[in-house]
């Protein structure tokens, strides 16, 4: 879908990639991602990402909209408390061109770029420094282990 998006659109410049993202996403100026750690990474990276969600027809999409008790699914919006990138849950092919104009808007330099970019340097300051994993286990390990004081 996204090839045959990039051919008709006649943007040759716009690159596709899987597989590793860190590297890719050094020199990305906007992320198109589907939810999950890789749209959180790039979020961490600061890049202004729209996340999309393609649901498999209209029964999926009706429980997407009127079952789910949260009021967004990317991990950036949810920890900063606000939508801070855009995501877009449709049906079948239905939803794209609101995709396309949100990379229109995040692509240009101007008021939706600033504050994305402002909105994830938040959600990058709201997780803290690198080293959550090892940060967690110390805290574990200290409430099940305590050290024998005398």
């Amino acid at each position: 879908m996204l090839r045959s998006a990039r051919s008709s659109a006649n943007a040759s410049f716009v690159e596709h990639h899987e597989g590793p993202l860190a590297p890719w996403l050094a020199g990305a100026r906007l992320v198109l991602a589907k939810s999950g750690t890789g749209s959180l990474e790039a979020c961490l990276h600061g890049n202004p990402t729209i996340v999309v969600y393609q649901l498999r027809g209209m029964l999926s999409s009706l429980g997407y909209h009127n079952i789910l008790s949260v009021p967004w699914i990317a991990a950036a919006n949810l920890i900063a408390g606000r939508q801070v990138v855009p995501e877009f849950c449709f049906a079948r092919e239905r939803g794209w061109d609101r995709v396309q104009q949100a990379a229109i808007e995040l692509w240009r330099d101007g008021p939706e770029r600033t504050a994305a970019s402002a909105g994830l340097a938040e959600v990058k300051q709201r997780l803290g420094a690198a080293g959550a994993t090892a940060r967690v286990a110390a805290i574990v390990k200290d409430f099940l282990c305590p050290e024998v004081r005398p």
